[in-house]
């Protein structure tokens, strides 16, 4: 577990670390002026669906790549702080927690300014889905760079993982398709698409703006509840690939640390 008394002053140290970071602070101004763009185009409608392409594929790159960037910058730090006690799972603990609150804000930024121009309650379903999508890919981008040897396999790790999120569910579900018996078929492709948090919260988007259309009469028990409890599953799933990859960051950090000795 993280010592608080060592926790609070790394995440304090991490936030103004934040605030002045150059790069980051055009991050959000270019997601602040991005928002206004969307927000001025087109009808409610139609800006929900052009961010949610924003949120599904171009922020959880930016989620894993930019938190490998804030976790790579400062590695070396400090190195013999790691054997005491709690202290590789608190640096962990408030690099994600920063960078979390960082991509938060660029998800709140796109979406706040089309959010006012009608369909308030569909933004917010967007927006609390992204949510835990950016939690999800900060806590790998924080665990690729602190457990990557180099910074370019830390980086490379990040993109592998992103392009595992995007298309490994579709590669499975096709090998399904062909491998298969066709009665196992409809439960290996829901097998698959619930294992994965960004197809997860995609289904979740489409069943919460009714963008689905599925016939309850030909749809098994599992698949009528994730229809019912999409929000509830998206949560689920989001928890063990959040909270898995820091443990393991945590390990790693100590491991490092005690072979510096």
């Amino acid at each position: 577990m993280a010592d608080a008394h060592i926790f609070w002053p790394l995440l304090q140290r991490e936030a103004y670390a934040l605030t002045r970071h150059r790069a980051l602070q055009v991050g959000w101004a270019a997601a602040l002026a991005g928002g206004i763009a969307v927000a001025a185009t087109g009808d409610p409608q139609s800006r929900v669906w052009l961010l949610f392409q924003i949120v599904y594929y171009l922020l959880p790159l930016l989620a894993l790549l930019g938190t490998v960037m804030l976790v790579r910058q400062d590695l070396g730090e400090a190195p013999l702080m790691a054997l005491l006690p709690g202290a590789s799972q608190a640096r962990v603990a408030a690099k994600a927690t920063v960078s979390t609150a960082y991509l938060l804000g660029l998800l709140l930024l796109l979406v706040l300014p089309s959010a006012f121009g009608g369909n308030a309650g569909d933004f917010l379903l967007l927006a609390v889905g992204g949510a835990l999508v950016v939690l999800v890919c900060a806590c790998l981008g924080v665990w690729r760079g602190f457990c990557a040897g180099t910074e370019v396999r830390a980086y490379f790790g990040a993109l592998g993982w992103w392009c595992l999120l995007l298309f490994g569910s579709g590669a499975l579900a096709f090998a399904a398709h062909q491998w298969l018996a066709p009665s196992a078929t409809p439960v290996a492709t829901l097998a698959t698409l619930m294992s994965n948090p960004l197809e997860s919260f995609r289904i979740f988007v489409f069943f919460g703006l009714n963008a689905v259309p599925m016939n309850p009469q030909t749809s098994n028990g599992l698949a009528l509840w994730w229809m019912a409890h999409p929000l509830v599953w998206l949560a689920a799933i989001s928890l063990p690939f959040a909270s898995l990859p820091l443990l393991r960051a945590g390990w790693g950090l100590r491991y490092r640390a005690h072979g510096a000795e």
